[in-house]
This record gives C-alpha cells, sequence and structure tokens, in this order.
C-alpha cells in the first residue's frame, strides 16, 4: 500500500489498528492527539471543547455536592465527638473503620430527605433524623444491642 494514495489519517489508522509497527509521533492531526507516556507513544481522539455555559452548570453542581458532602460529613463528625464524650472508654468498643463513612452515606440520605431547601443548601432537619434509627457504630455488634439506655434526638 502507498501513503501517497490515501491520507495520512487512513494510513495512521490502518497502522494503529493492525499494530505492524510502532508511529513515534508527537503532536496534533486533525482531530487526533498524538503523545507520549513513559515509555510508549500513544493516540487518543479530541473531545469537543464545552462553552462557558457548560462549563459554569458542571462547576455549579460540583459546588452543590461539595457543599452537600461537607455539611454530612460535619454533622456526622459532630455525632462521633458526641458519642466519644457521652460513651467515654466504651466509644472504642463500637469503633470499626467503616463507620465513619457509613454514617456519612446515611447523613447524605438525611440531607437529600430535604424538601424545604434546594440542592447544595439543604440541611439535616430533626425531622429526618429517623433515618439514623438502627443504625450501628459496628455492624457485628449493633447499637441496639449493646447500648440499653433510652435515646433522644432534640
Amino acid at each position: 500500500m502507498c501513503i501517497s494514495s490515501i491520507s495520512i489519517l487512513e494510513f495512521l489508522t490502518f497502522s494503529l489498528t493492525k499494530k505492524k509497527g510502532d508511529i513515534k509521533l508527537e503532536g496534533n492531526i486533525g482531530n487526533l492527539n498524538f503523545h507520549k507516556t513513559d515509555d510508549q507513544y500513544r493516540v487518543r481522539q479530541k473531545v469537543g471543547k464545552k462553552n462557558k455555559n457548560e462549563i459554569n452548570n458542571i462547576a455549579e453542581r460540583s459546588k452543590e455536592n461539595a457543599s452537600e458532602f461537607g455539611h454530612a460529613a460535619s454533622f456526622a463528625k459532630e455525632i462521633r465527638s458526641a458519642l466519644k464524650v457521652t460513651m467515654k472508654d466504651h466509644y472504642e468498643l463500637f469503633y470499626e473503620p467503616s463507620h465513619i463513612t457509613r454514617l456519612n452515606k446515611r447523613l447524605h440520605l438525611i440531607l437529600k430527605a430535604d424538601e424545604e431547601n434546594e440542592r447544595g443548601k439543604r440541611l439535616v432537619s430533626p425531622v429526618n433524623l429517623k433515618l439514623l434509627k438502627n443504625f450501628s457504630l459496628n455492624i457485628h455488634s449493633p447499637f441496639k444491642d449493646v447500648f440499653l439506655s433510652p435515646i433522644e434526638i432534640n
């Protein structure tokens, strides 16, 4: 096959798909970007550029998500701190590495249950704290089975 009889793009596509040899290129040809990573030469297709409106929408959604995650994580930390003070040395009996993640996840569900505020500004409302019912710090020994005192949520 003669290179002059086909376009360079067709040649590169043919060569890369058949992998008959290395083509060491860096730069751009059409919508293809050739680059070197460590010891390999790679090619990727360029993605269409986003306009400012699309970028702002993505940034806005990211800010909303970050705000809600931060709020849920802070509230979870407050709960853990209150339990540490209340339970003193016994808190370590309930410790399990995954409880932090599980508590954050549960509080994020509580945030999502807030229908009064808009996304990104949702709050943990006392009404939705009932979603914490049956949550255990340690999945192997449920809190309700070892902490027999009544619990009030104010």
